[in-house]
């Protein structure tokens, strides 16, 4: 009877898993307890009756191990969004929140790219430097950096009145593209305005480094279950995340860690996005002004952004 045993937990397991929490437990205790009833009344002798009980244990016990696992589950989901800024769920049309399977996914994207970090609860000093590469830019860099002097808008000495944030991330060439698009506009068009260049991997932080190393990390592990292939690269699949709701809450989850990159800034201040992170950070942080430059023309759930304007191309922009 024991060779039961990994029969009932796996298929218990498969149940909660896909499932939401506990809902149907009482069900699945009284029909185990149904069923031992119905056949004991059958009548049978003791060696019957000796396998019956057996069994219902089992199935007893396979059940309490899930629920507990589950709980365990529910319980790290929660410590881990519990001093979460925005509620996504909503925003992505689920009030119920993720299924245990996707808490398991975000537990494991969350540990994949910040486990061990402590995040900062205070901004850090920010500087400035002249762009090299447009006239009139400054770039926020790390206070002290060689070159730079102090922040202007971050310590209340800016002189214009219309400050604008432009905010991005070296990820490819694309983001970057479209942010010094934003900044050439910006300088060409807004005369009174001074336009900062907000790279988060520009400063030079422990938080900038998260961002390299998650994607460094996710990489490496893309390109490694792609070369073994097989069940790996179902696993790395399945263990990783795609566009959907899930994928914007991994992504949130990393803006509230890496939003002291941007808490040195007012929170008035306009920010423009051209990475979702960026935006997901600002928002988090509580900036009242976000515009996400959306990068697809099908826009998935992980680059748009709840509290931010998200500007999308579509059919009726194009030329």
């Amino acid at each position: 009877m024991n060779e039961l045993t990994p029969l009932f937990a796996a298929v218990l397991v498969g149940k909660y898993y896909k499932g939401g929490g506990l809902d149907g437990v009482k069900e699945d205790l009284e029909w185990i307890i149904t069923q031992a009833q119905n056949v004991v009344s059958n009548g049978l002798d003791e060696t019957a009756m000796a396998i019956v009980k057996k069994f219902a244990l089992i199935a007893v016990i396979c059940l309490v191990m899930v629920l507990v696992l589950v709980q365990i589950i529910n319980s790290m989901y929660r410590t881990m969004v519990k001093d979460n800024s925005i509620d996504i769920d909503p925003w992505v049309q689920q009030p119920d929140g993720p299924k245990v399977h996707s808490k398991i996914q975000l537990l494991f994207t969350n540990w994949l790219s910040a486990g061990g970090h402590k995040v900062r609860k205070s901004a850090l000093p920010l500087g400035e430097q002249e762009s090299t590469f447009m006239k009139g830019l400054k770039v926020s860099v790390l206070e002290g950096e060689e070159k730079s002097v102090p922040h202007a808008l971050s310590n209340g000495t800016l002189k214009t009145k219309k400050p604008i944030v432009v905010g991005t991330i070296r990820m490819g060439f694309g983001h970057h593209r479209i942010a010094y698009a934003a900044c050439s506009w910006s300088l060409e068009h807004e005369k009174d305005t001074t336009t900062y260049f907000h790279d988060l991997l520009n400063i030079d932080s422990p938080e900038a480094t998260l961002i390299k190393d998650m994607d460094k990390a996710y990489s490496k592990g893309s390109r490694l279950a792609s070369e073994i292939g097989g069940p790996v690269e179902k696993l790395w699949g399945a263990l990783t995340l795609s566009g959907g709701a899930d994928s914007l809450r991994a992504t949130y989850q990393m803006g509230e860690i890496v939003k002291p990159l941007l808490m040195g800034l007012p929170k008035d201040t306009p920010i423009v996005a051209t990475h979702c992170l960026v935006a997901l950070c600002a928002v988090a942080f509580g900036f009242t002004n976000v515009i996400n430059l959306v990068i697809d023309n099908h826009a998935q759930w992980f680059i748009v952004v709840p509290g931010a304007l998200n500007l999308v191309q579509g059919p009726t922009n194009y030329a």
